[in-house]
């Protein structure tokens, strides 16, 4: 069993590998433990990996409604059709102002609490999206608008380690 790294709970301390476990002739005193890289590490990468899909996801959608005309955008988005174009344009704002919210602060250090700033601007906007679909009856159409929210919340969270 050497080389496998088992989980355990010491009195009252946070849950933590054991490396090496426990062999027979050793004490519980002479195994060295390390934390698991759940709190710093692990939340850093899970932050990365959920902004890049929502920076992906939101600059591609907001520039799709800064660059494109009605006609076009109505094939892709059916609710431009009643919207006034003014009002899209600002939606394209504010998603790519988000997109850009999520990764410059954190990775430049510079205002990082603009990170949840623009996440919780994310959750509002998806919020705001759902309501327009379920109002207009389209509620076959908010999956993807449910899954950016969920996203969005989770990245809420996240992005409080850098506050």
């Amino acid at each position: 069993m050497s080389g496998a790294v088992s989980v355990c709970s010491c009195a009252g301390r946070k849950l933590h590998a054991r490396y090496p476990p426990a062999r027979e002739g050793h004490t519980q005193a002479e195994v060295t433990h390390t934390q698991l890289p759940m709190n710093g590490d692990l939340m850093q990468v899970a932050y990365w990996i959920i902004a890049a899909l929502l920076t992906l996801t939101y600059l591609y959608s907001g520039g799709m409604k800064l660059t494109q005309g009605r006609e076009r955008l109505v094939q892709m988005m059916r609710w431009v059709d009643r919207a006034p174009m003014a009002g899209v344009k600002a939606i394209g704002v504010l998603e790519v102002l988000g997109a850009i919210g999520l990764i410059l602060p954190p990775l430049t250090g510079i205002a990082p609490w603009l990170a949840v700033a623009a996440a919780v601007g994310l959750v509002l906007l998806q919020i705001g999206a759902i309501t327009l679909h379920l109002a207009r009856g389209e509620a076959r159409q908010i999956g993807l608008n449910v899954a950016l929210l969920v996203l969005a919340v989770i990245e809420v969270w996240l992005a409080t380690m850098w506050v």
